[in-house]
């Protein structure tokens, strides 16, 4: 029990030694759309969605060092691929 109130207190500690100014600036994310399509490689479209016509967007998003996003959700499928750096 100690440790789970320690552990507490020093993950409120460690967001205020967080600079002010890193959460003030907006980070210069930069996003260039590569493709968009609704139909395959081989020209056919995409099926198999209950409804709508399925399209297919393919982005490159550059994320600066250091840049805190908020947690969120995205209401399709996606999938994200690391070019260089790391995510935490």
């Amino acid at each position: 029990m100690k440790i789970l109130t320690l552990l507490k207190v020093l993950s409120l500690f460690s967001f205020s030694l967080v600079p002010p100014a890193v959460y003030a600036r907006e980070p210069q994310i930069k996003v260039e759309q590569v493709l968009q399509t609704t139909k395959a490689w081989d020209g056919s479209r995409y099926t198999g969605y209950p409804t709508g016509q399925p399209q297919v967007t393919v982005l490159k998003i550059t994320i600066p060092p250091n840049t805190i996003l908020p947690w969120h959700r995205h209401p399709m499928i996606n999938v994200a691929y690391v070019l260089s750096g790391h995510l935490r």
